[in-house]
């Protein structure tokens, strides 16, 4: 009996109606784990009722000075979000850069989901919104 792979799907929250269906598309495997991430750091630390620990405290960080402290920090900051929020992503690696002219970092996550055997990459960029 051959052994099922496992597949991770999600609804896609941009609430898109599948073109045939009608129903509200899915994201399947690396697009429902990139999604997830996606909203895991862009969502504040106590801002989901009754689940206080999901989230990130990623807002904070992008009032601090743009240096390379600030720059460990959210890399740090991103991959305790990911590792406590999002069991099916294994991260490889978390490069974040600073961009000076826009006032923004640039994340790049790259990742392995659990059955597969491709690295995923998903790119964030993270700015303060007053």
């Amino acid at each position: 009996m051959p052994v099922k792979v496992r597949e991770y799907t999600d609804l896609d929250l941009d609430f898109q109606p599948h073109p045939i269906s009608g129903d509200i598309s899915q994201l399947r495997d690396a697009d429902a784990v990139k999604r997830s991430i996606r909203n895991i750091l862009l969502t504040n630390i106590y801002e989901k009722p009754f689940r206080p620990n999901i989230g990130s405290k990623i807002a904070h960080l992008l009032f601090e000075p743009v240096d390379p402290l600030t720059k460990y920090a959210l890399r740090d900051e991103i991959f305790r979000a990911i590792l406590i929020n999002e069991p099916r992503a294994r991260i490889v690696d978390i490069r974040i850069n600073y961009n000076l002219d826009e006032n923004r970092y640039d994340a790049t996550i790259q990742f392995s989901i659990e059955n597969f055997t491709e690295i995923v990459t998903v790119n964030i960029f993270l700015e303060r919104i007053r």
